[in-house]
């Protein structure tokens, strides 16, 4: 939309002026106006965006009173611990695979990582940054490992266990975010030390 409209405001220009100085003049000051409106199109729509997906994400009392509608009551508590902890097997799903990428990081340290210090400064601060990255991401996801099960979540009513069983698995999903950004950055600096020592031109043995 935003390439068809400065398309046809040449155009317009074009055919509307006479001289050449003029068309340019016209159509600048158009352009400006088609790059200001859609400009503040796609921040309005970004807005709404924003907005709506805030709006689908529920508070731990909104998703437990959720839960507890779909179920059937109190009753349905049985089916509602069974979809939390569905939940809780796709967390640990990820921290097996987190594990798997910092367990790779590490063997390769070990086969090649003299070699890969030894190609230059750059490799040895960018290897050594990643490691310290890793290794972090893995104490702070072992750390993180520590099971609590359902059935030790006791309140006053089902609505208020459930409430307690929703914020103990988003405290986990919050603390597998800031691990993966940190293993993410551990591999990233890695791999530009791996990048680097390739680059020095060293034949692979």
């Amino acid at each position: 939309m935003f390439l068809a409209s400065v398309i046809s405001s040449f155009f317009y220009c074009l055919v509307s002026k006479g001289s050449t100085r003029n068309t340019t003049n016209h159509f600048l000051l158009r352009f400006h106006r088609v790059d200001e409106n859609a400009f503040s199109g796609w921040v309005s729509r970004l807005g709404d965006y924003v907005e709506i997906m805030t709006s689908l994400v529920l508070t731990p009392d909104e998703e437990a009173a959720s839960l507890l509608q779909m179920h059937g009551g109190d009753p349905g508590l049985a089916e509602c611990l069974r979809v939390l902890s569905s939940q809780f097997v796709i967390i640990q799903t990820r921290a097996q695979l987190m594990l798997t990428l910092a367990t790779i990081v590490l063997t390769i340290t070990g086969f090649s990582g003299p070699r890969i210090a030894a190609s230059g400064l750059f490799a040895r601060a960018a290897m050594a940054v990643g490691l310290v990255l890793t290794l972090t991401a893995v104490l702070l996801l072992l750390l993180n490992l520590r099971i609590r099960w359902l059935t030790q979540f006791r309140e006053t009513s089902v609505h208020a266990t459930l409430v307690s069983i929703i914020i103990y698995r988003d405290g986990k999903r919050k603390a597998y975010l800031g691990i993966i950004c940190l293993l993410i950055a551990g591999l990233a600096s890695y791999v530009a030390a791996v990048v680097a020592y390739l680059i020095t031109g060293e034949s692979l043995r």
